[in-house]
């Protein structure tokens, strides 16, 4: 059974953006601090301490042991005040086949037969960035963990990707199915009812940001800051709770599916972004992404 396109935009709604709430009782202590007031306090104890380490000159090797820690403490404490990016794989520090995790929840990622390409602009400016580049035969692969398992009607999947009609960039199945094919992107719940949202003008051979949301059984697909689609599902759209593949899709019995192309700042989030969310990060992307050489184009097709 399928459910047809939509591809009228709608005016978006302007929410406040909320973190997640710790529960009434385990938020408050007996001192009369909150859970979110003590670690932001730790936090800084943490980060004035490497400050002191630094000044008492320690051998090189402890010290940048002491740094390393307090940098995975602070981000950490990110995630623990209630940041709902539990996934960001930017590629900029590719090292051994592993593609590290920089939301702070160390989902690290691992490498099959994909490589870096040079020349995105930093966000800061200086220097340059690295992308992800797929071959026909390449993948990325994000094993499963607790803060990947998105709960169930309210996640946000966005990435950038760069291909001229490939197909096969993106898959999670469990139970319900999240599939991009080329323009479409594919949701299939567990009696095999599948949904199609449009990812319209993505294949042009630009860098495009690609994504969708889910609010309740309300599933919108983007492009570049804009709704493509939008569909309502006959039911919630379950929890993930299996491996994320970037490059390579299942269908039926078959994963043998891969791109080519180009692809770069995997994000997941356990909540909805807003319109305007979507739309800052495009903006703060887009000019960055405009400036890959040609040069490393090379296996697009």
């Amino acid at each position: 059974m399928k459910k047809g396109f939509t591809h009228t935009p709608q005016r978006a709604q302007r929410h406040p953006i909320k973190g997640r709430r710790l529960g009434e009782a385990s938020a408050r202590l007996v001192w009369g601090f909150t859970v979110i007031e003590l670690l932001v306090v730790i936090a800084v104890i943490g980060l004035l301490s490497s400050i002191v380490l630094v000044s008492l000159d320690l051998p090189g090797k402890r010290r940048q042991a002491t740094l390393a820690k307090t940098l995975e403490f602070s981000q950490s404490i990110q995630s623990a005040i209630g940041d709902e990016l539990v996934g960001s794989w930017t590629f900029e520090n590719v090292a051994g086949g592993k593609a590290p995790d920089m939301s702070g929840y160390n989902n690290v990622g691992t490498i099959y037969g994909a490589t870096q390409v040079d020349g995105l602009k930093l966000a800061s400016g200086a220097g340059t960035g690295q992308a992800l580049s797929f071959d026909g035969n390449d993948y990325l692969e994000i094993p499963y963990s607790a803060s990947l398992g998105l709960p169930a009607n309210n996640e946000t999947v966005l990435f950038w990707v760069k291909h001229n009609g490939s197909s096969n960039m993106f898959f999670e199945s469990s139970g319900w199915s999240r599939r991009l094919f080329g323009t479409v992107w594919v949701f299939t719940d567990a009696g095999n009812t599948y949904y199609q949202l449009g990812a319209d003008g993505s294949n042009d051979g630009n860098w495009h940001l690609v994504g969708y949301t889910i609010t309740g059984r309300t599933i919108k697909s983007y492009v570049d800051g804009k709704q493509i689609s939008e569909v309502t599902t006959s039911a919630d759209v379950c929890c993930t709770a299996s491996t994320w593949w970037v490059g390579r899709v299942c269908s039926g019995s078959t994963c043998d599916l891969y791109y080519t192309g180009l692809i770069d700042e995997v994000r997941i989030y356990t909540k909805a972004l807003t319109a305007g969310e979507i739309q800052k990060q495009y903006a703060e992307g887009a000019g960055r992404h405009q400036e890959l050489a040609a040069a490393n184009n090379v296996n697009e097709k």
